[in-house]
């Protein structure tokens, strides 16, 4: 009789603990907001701390169906906030651009303009054109712009004062909600 209550005991305990293991790999599946590793990349560069590129993000212009805004950005951090940003953007659209004078990121209570834009180059692709620009922002607006919200816009000036308008596409708005909370949140 003890052997049989030994093994039904057992079994129970077997049982149960299998059931608490189960049950719990099933909830450290996906949580509501996945990593955002997948948007950036992290290189150590010695005493300069870590550089960090975050990959291409796409903003649409509403007036002209054909055309996007795709902007990369490259920082460095350790420690505390010291340096600028670079922002790297490509419009693809039907017409090449060389000229602009300005360039304003905004976000829901932010705005960070930048006058020192430099042309890279213009390329023929398969739709169109691309046209690749840079400019540098402090890395501290940059921060400024993810804390104040995740839906961005550029509005880019041309010389001859035409203004271009790109907004967040969804992919966007998510990507940076997940940069955020996945490399954002490190800077002080």
């Amino acid at each position: 009789m003890k052997t049989i209550k030994t093994g039904k005991l057992s079994f129970f305990t077997i049982l149960t603990f299998s059931l608490i293991l189960a049950l719990g790999s099933c909830s450290a599946g996906k949580s509501g907001v996945k990593t955002g590793k997948k948007l950036f990349t992290d290189f150590f560069v010695g005493d300069a701390g870590t550089q960090y590129f975050i990959k291409p993000l796409t903003f649409e212009n509403a007036a002209i169906s054909n055309e996007e805004l795709l902007a990369d950005i490259t920082f460095r951090y350790k420690e505390k906030i010291r340096d600028s940003a670079t922002v790297n953007f490509s419009i693809v659209g039907v017409a090449p651009i060389k000229n602009i004078n300005s360039v304003t990121i905004l976000s829901d209570k932010l705005r960070v303009r930048s006058e020192l834009i430099a042309f890279l180059f213009n390329e023929r692709s398969k739709s169109g054109f691309i046209s690749r620009f840079s400019f540098k922002i402090p890395v501290a607006s940059l921060k400024g712009l993810v804390d104040s919200g995740y839906e961005w816009k550029f509005e880019v000036m041309e010389t001859d004062s035409k203004t271009r308008q790109y907004v967040s596409k969804r992919s966007t708005t998510k990507s940076l909600e997940k940069l955020d909370q996945s490399l954002f949140i490190l800077l002080d």
